[in-house]
């Protein structure tokens, strides 16, 4: 397509050469997993990898230094979370109690907060 669509991509970075729980991001693996078998039931489908977010459709750059500008700075954002780990996820302290999270979550954040958007 022209212009492109900007995707994210990303998948489980595989190494053979170690056992699956050393791998980079092995946890992205185990939560799809995870997520699959528990929404399962409900008529979840399988879905290949990599996985796949469309951010914006027909994408047109002012310039290229532009676009090299942006992409800079995904590398940049990226590095950090590679050298950050693993983390934790807080859920959105404007759903505290009733409609979404407990303040229990709040205060000991502990697995993937899902919201169904409206």
């Amino acid at each position: 397509d022209s212009p492109p669509d900007l995707v994210v991509r990303f998948g489980c970075e595989r190494n053979e050469d170690l056992p699956s729980d050393e791998w980079p991001n092995w946890s992205l693996e185990f939560m799809h997993n995870q997520l699959y078998e528990y929404f399962k039931p409900l008529g979840a489908r399988w879905e290949p990898r990599p996985f796949e977010i469309v951010l914006a459709r027909k994408v047109k750059w002012r310039t290229g230094k532009h676009m090299n500008k942006y992409f800079a700075h995904c590398e940049r954002v990226i590095g950090e979370w590679r050298d950050n780990g693993p983390q934790y996820l807080f859920p959105q302290r404007n759903y505290l109690e009733g409609d979404g999270a407990a303040s229990e979550e709040v205060t000991q954040p502990h697995g993937v907060y899902i919201w169904r958007g409206d």
